[in-house]
């Protein structure tokens, strides 16, 4: 479940509008505009972008009832103001909060935000007359991306004839033993269709982690490592709707477990999707990937070019560790990666998402994140109940498999050691090529700014 760690896909409060499009000069600043424009950047950065919105929308709308006298206003200035209110949009639809329990979300608005933002950002294109910047492109697609979603979802809730506070429709997850499924067949009947299954009987095949709770406790003593948990109004706006908690060593993590059996109400957080690498890389030394997950087009990457990749191979397998009463929320894994995870202790709920089910999930973020929960139903979101999920209970010594581009989500049922890892092969390359293509946009204005906070 890699790249989750960045707490917004598009919370770039402090980046320098000028910086928008490639080799762009600062804006002239006539007199008329000047004190208005201010006001409107000084609004912006301090996150007020509906204020920023009317002060911006004032200076255009003004330029128009005047007709475009470039005199008035310079074509900087206007590519400027445009940049600004597409940006302002844009914000006001990723980070509104969730909806409340018992509040159904205000999809009209968010659309209407959205369509805003993107009107304003090809409205910048023209006036600029130069190739856009990665990150415009980046906005640009993202923002079509969960326009094109809100508006799919508001089409359905309108055509919703019934009301239903049920969960979603849950069928159960095939499970296959290792034994009797060739690398052949998981990819015909499981990696090509995008069908999620729990393998079994890995362990005598060899192709299982040997290490448990005690091994981590000997091995993995120093390191500090960031505990996570799920803060269901974080839902849409946080990767899998975690908070950041606390930080301690992996043996204290697990005395805090063994000291709170009780769970998620005594136990104030949980180790999840920390790079193994990072701790205690030894314990890896003797693991056999299972052959369905072994090919990775991502390891091909030559070692000295994987820093800095959004999929880093390096960083994985990656460790959870977490107590009983804990779960994640609905996400997508991104860069359209497939995920396995091999369950060493415990047992876990996991409800995986028909892809085709994503705008029934209330999506935001390119699709990545939703308001909705499985585990923790709201009435008020009526449109899970006519989604389908595969539920199973995975138990220790197990392995699931979650295709690229499918929603899921974890409850833990009991303290639980486990190890996975996201992937690319023949089944999921093209799809994964291009939207990794489109995170790289991010991380390339990211990696050539040395202006932003």
């Amino acid at each position: 479940m890699l790249a989750k760690r960045r707490t917004s896909f598009l919370g770039l409060v402090g980046f320098p509008l000028a910086l928008i499009y490639t080799d762009g000069p600062a804006f002239a600043v006539s007199p008329h505009a000047k004190t208005r424009i201010l006001a409107a950047k000084k609004a912006f950065m301090r996150q007020r972008y509906d204020v920023a919105v009317r002060i911006y929308e004032g200076i255009l709308g003004d330029v128009d009832a005047l007709g475009n006298d470039q005199g008035t206003l310079s074509p900087q200035q206007q590519l400027h103001c445009h940049t600004a209110l597409a940006k302002s949009y844009m914000l006001m639809a990723t980070d509104e909060p969730a909806s409340p329990l018992g509040v159904s979300p205000d999809l009209s608005k968010r659309v209407s935000w959205l369509e805003s933002s993107l009107a304003h950002f090809q409205e910048a294109r023209k006036i600029a007359k130069r190739p856009p910047s990665a990150l415009l492109r980046h906005h640009i697609y993202s923002v079509s991306r969960d326009l094109e979603l809100a508006s799919e979802t508001r089409r359905l809730l309108e055509g919703l004839s019934e009301v239903s506070s049920a969960g979603p429709k849950l069928v159960a997850m095939e499970r296959r033993c290792a034994r009797d499924l060739s690398y052949g067949d998981f990819m015909e009947f499981y990696a090509r269709p995008g069908k999620p299954v729990v393998i079994t009987g890995l362990q005598e095949e060899g192709a299982f982690p040997r290490f448990g709770f005690e091994d981590l406790r000997r091995h993995c003593r120093g390191v500090k490592i960031p505990r996570m948990q799920h803060n269901l109004s974080l839902a849409g706006t946080r990767w899998a709707a975690l908070d950041d908690v606390d930080e301690m060593t992996l043996e204290e993590h697990l005395k805090d477990i063994l000291r709170n059996p009780g769970g998620a109400d005594k136990c104030t957080g949980m180790i999840f999707d920390f790079p193994f690498s990072q701790l205690c890389p030894e314990l890896l030394e003797d693991l056999v990937i299972p052959r369905y997950f072994a090919v990775d087009y991502l390891r091909a990457v030559p070692r000295q070019y994987r820093e800095g990749m959004d999929f880093n191979p390096n960083d994985m397998p990656s460790l959870f560790v977490q107590p009983p009463g804990t779960h994640c929320g609905l996400h997508v894994d991104q860069g359209y990666t497939h995920f396995y995870q091999m369950l060493i202790a415990g047992r876990k709920r996991w409800r995986i998402f028909r892809r085709e089910d994503v705008a029934k999930l209330y999506p935001r973020g390119d699709g990545h994140l939703f308001e909705c929960d499985s585990f923790e139903l709201d009435q008020a979101k009526s449109l899970l109940s006519t989604a389908t999920a595969e539920d199973t209970v995975l138990e220790a010594g197990e392995a699931i498999f979650v295709p690229a581009g499918s929603p899921h989500q974890v409850f833990n049922e009991e303290t639980t050691l486990a190890i996975s890892g996201n992937y690319i092969d023949a089944t999921n390359c093209d799809a994964a090529l291009k939207e990794l293509e489109v995170l790289s946009l991010f991380g390339l204005e990211e990696a050539t700014s040395a202006t932003r906070d």
